[in-house]
């Protein structure tokens, strides 16, 4: 006999909830501090940022908020698609890829901060960027991509997302941030389309619950997917599963 929507979305609720007590332990890092295993505690975050978001989209409230869930679907694939990467490089290369890559987004973060409060209220305090040299950084930033797959990177200090899901060499990645990447970037970038579809009725009323039961249904479906193979690429090297479930 089918099942309703309401059981589908409750029978995989238990599933999830099932699950939770394992994520939550190895979502929790050990102790320490950071220094050092940087890259496992990406990991540990990345999990429960995806599982947290399955939660929240199986969960009926969500209907009428589903399409702001929708862009958060880039985020996840991207920390799937850099991570299993990361993975296959030295220790010391991922863990400092990591730092470096933290330094950089907060001299950009703390640049920018200043700019704008410097225009919109100057008399605001705020933290200054300071002496960081974002140029340094980036160097450091290509000289390990160079080691790691990109020698012939110059015009960048970086590569692309998409580029390092096709240098994954796991198919199913570069089709698959395709695919959320152009479904996502409608709730993200200004798209005329998909304003004006959000407008029912004669005349329209326009609300981006409109279309809520096309945005959970997409949020559900890709977020589990995206849950399930983010656990599979991991499970694929062993040096991963040892990062993955160590408390070092």
């Amino acid at each position: 006999m089918p099942i309703s929507e309401l059981q589908a979305v409750e029978r995989q609720l238990k599933r999830l909830r099932e699950v939770q007590p394992f994520i939550q332990a190895t979502a929790q890092a050990s102790g320490g501090g950071l220094n050092g295993r940087e890259f496992v505690n990406c990991l540990r975050a990345s999990l429960s940022k995806s599982f947290e978001f399955c939660l929240e989209a199986h969960k009926n409230r969500t209907n009428d908020i589903a399409f702001f869930l929708v862009s958060s679907l880039r985020s996840i694939c991207e920390d799937l698609i850099i991570l299993s990467y990361l993975g296959k490089m030295s220790n010391a290369d991922r863990n400092e890829l990591v730092s470096l890559l933290i330094r950089h987004e907060w001299a950009s973060q703390l640049s920018a901060q200043s700019k704008f409060f410097a225009l919109a209220r100057p008399e605001q305090p705020v933290i200054q960027p300071g002496a960081i040299d974002k140029t340094k950084i980036e160097d450091s930033i290509r000289k390990i991509w160079k080691r790691n797959g990109w020698a012939g990177l110059t015009s960048s200090w970086k590569p692309t997302i998409r580029q390092v899901a096709q240098k994954n060499h796991i198919d199913v990645l570069s089709t698959l941030y395709d695919y959320i990447y152009r479904l996502t970037s409608g709730a993200v970038h200004f798209n005329p389309a998909v304003l004006l579809r959000t407008g029912w009725g004669k005349p329209a009323q326009f609300s981006p619950k409109n279309f809520s039961k096309y945005y959970v249904a997409y949020a559900r479906v890709w977020a589990s997917s995206v849950l399930l193979l983010l656990r599979i690429v991991w499970a694929l090297s062993p040096s991963e599963q040892k990062a993955f479930g160590a408390r070092n």
